[in-house]
């Protein structure tokens, strides 16, 4: 055992610390079932030995055999089902901390784990685990009582042939240690290989409106299978390397088998060992030999384990996302300042760059520019997903930093740019945002948004199956969904960011009118890109490579700011 393989079992003594009643309930089963097989040959020579004397088993001896194996036998289907158990508990318990670790992590953290890499590294971890709870816990208990103990009963039989297995043993450990450390590096390769496939297959998954729309199928499957060419190529080296377990144990075996054959038959020869001692010395030979295959299963397994650990050990240190405020947000009028605002992205050079405005207690403001100017960033650090580098973002002059931010966003709905519907019904996608609300309220909030007559037509209404991220409904249905769920909330701050893109230019133009008119009264914040959807607002915001450049009605910034009517033409 090497510092890492002690540092995992502190590790999974932790997992298993709430359960162990159960475990080592399951553990002394399994510990006795094993103990009594060691019994067995001593019962078996008994009546080899009376055999011998012409004396046939008695009906004690036999019955002492069968009551021992069916007792041996319950023990460990108790063992078992008590392992099952705590296994299902423990990876239960797993799943529910990473999850809410993912959920309370950084948006930042976010964007540097693929999200369909991190879900193969977390289904495969609890798999592992799982697996070496239920089939490797009690085995590897069963598997050193068996051969511990057969070895300490061959050297009562006889020592000098029990000699033979001494001077081999170190030489298959050595062996084997040197197997485990390449195969566990390899197995790490493997897994970041496997990761990434997860990864390419979630993007063909998200992405086949696009792979069909270009008829890319063939160029998808080429880097499909560019990505399972290395996945293969890993794994084939780390079977290269962890298949030479089962040859050596095997060899091993044969060798050390032959050893003592060879040997028991020159001391039974000379009279130095009896012929019902030798039988029982192979019996108990047959503990220890057929269990090497075993012990390579158990490393192969903890190998496995081992990587598992890691990843949990690695994934338990996400950051989480940071909350220093210390106050509660109170939006009494909804006013929002950007002061002096500075952010700039990791690693990019885009960011922003001293924005400075403000937007009135319930004026309708549109934020436009060129793709990468910064809209969206704005209010990503309005929600606090970002805090800024410089400068501060101010609610109803309060900084938003120095608040707490579920206070900051239970005063701000928001609909993303990525419209993202849940799988489940749509009343449910609905009252994601407020989880009391009755039918009326969520009635009133889709004919607000415009969705109400679609939802009317559907046979089960409000209990129809939106699909996996909504994909039963056609793009627009999903944005005025989203749209409804941020207006059920009733925040009186709303941020749209891209809400309308869906819609043809007139209709957009028609929704955005009625929408300002049903939220009269609420601080908006329109970003967009086509300007039909932020056209009929008394003022729009104008930023160009980080900066506002210019603000005012669409006429005024048309008359008077080159760039933004280089953006209408565009968008004309």
């Amino acid at each position: 055992m090497t510092s890492s393989d002690w540092q995992s079992v502190r590790r999974l003594g932790k997992l298993l610390e709430p359960h162990r009643s159960s475990v080592c309930l399951a553990l002394a089963l399994m510990g006795f079932s094993s103990a009594g097989l060691l019994g067995l040959p001593v019962l078996v020579r008994g009546m080899l030995e009376g055999a011998a004397r012409e004396q046939p088993p008695s009906a004690w001896q036999v019955g002492s055999v069968a009551l021992i194996l069916s007792a041996l036998a319950v023990c460990a289907y108790v063992s078992a089902v008590l392992l099952n158990v705590v296994a299902r508990q423990v990876c239960a318990q797993l799943r529910s901390d990473y999850a809410e670790r993912w959920l309370r992590s950084s948006m930042s953290a976010h964007r540097r784990v693929p999200a369909g890499e991190y879900a193969e590294r977390l289904n495969t971890s609890l798999a592992d685990v799982d697996w070496f709870i239920r089939g490797s816990l009690a085995n590897a208990l069963a598997l050193f009582v068996l051969m511990s103990g057969g070895i300490v009963m061959l050297f009562w039989i006889s020592w000098r042939l029990a000699l033979v297995i001494v001077l081999v043993g170190p030489l298959v450990v050595a062996a084997l240690r040197g197997i485990e450390r390449n195969g566990r590096a390899w197995l790490r390769k493997g897994r970041g290989e496997a990761e990434k496939m997860a990864g390419v297959l979630q993007s063909m998954v998200l992405g086949l409106d696009v792979i069909k729309s270009f008829n890319a199928e063939d160029e998808a499957m080429r880097r499909f299978g560019t990505r399972q060419s290395a996945l293969l190529e890993t794994q084939k080296k780390e079977s290269l390397v962890t298949s030479l377990v089962d040859p050596l144990l095997i060899f091993a075996g044969a060798a050390t088998f032959l050893l003592v054959v060879f040997f028991a038959g020159r001391l039974v020869a000379a009279g130095s060992l009896g012929l019902p001692q030798f039988i029982t010395f192979l019996v108990y030979l047959m503990f220890v030999l057929p269990n090497l295959r075993n012990l390579g299963i158990q490393i192969a397994r903890w190998r496995h384990v081992k990587t598992a650990l890691d990843f949990l050990d690695d994934s338990a240190h996400m950051p989480p996302e940071t909350d220093a405020g210390n106050c509660t947000l109170r939006v009494s009028s909804g006013q929002i300042e950007f002061r002096d605002l500075v952010y700039r992205h990791a690693g990019r050079e885009t960011g922003l760059e001293g924005v400075n405005c403000t937007i009135q207690p319930g004026e309708h403001v549109g934020i436009v520019g060129e793709s990468g100017s910064g809209k969206s960033t704005l209010l990503s650090l309005l929600l606090r997903f970002y805090d800024p580098c410089g400068g501060a973002v101010l609610v109803d002059g309060q900084d938003i930093r120095e608040c707490t931010n579920s206070s900051v966003r239970e005063a701000i709905a928001y609909v993303p740019q990525e419209t993202l519907l849940f799988d489940g019904t749509i009343r449910d996608n609905l009252r994601l945002a407020q989880p009391s609300a009755a039918d009326d309220e969520i009635r009133e909030a889709c004919i607000a948004a415009q969705v109400w007559s679609f939802i009317e037509s559907l046979p089960a209404g409000l209990d129809t199956e939106t699909g996996d991220r909504g994909l039963r409904l056609s793009s627009g249905q999903r944005q005025r969904l989203a749209i409804a769920r941020a207006l059920l909330k009733k925040a009186p701050v709303l941020l749209l960011d891209e809400a309308t893109s869906a819609l043809d230019p007139k209709t957009e133009r028609l929704f955005a009118s009625a929408l300002h008119q049903e939220v009269s009264g609420r601080t908006m914040l329109i970003v967009a890109h086509r300007l039909a959807a932020v056209a009929d607002l008394p003022r729009i915001i104008f930023i160009d490579d980080g900066v506002v450049a210019a603000e005012g009605t669409h006429r005024e910034l048309l008359a008077r700011c080159r760039e933004y009517r280089a953006l209408a033409g565009a968008d004309a």
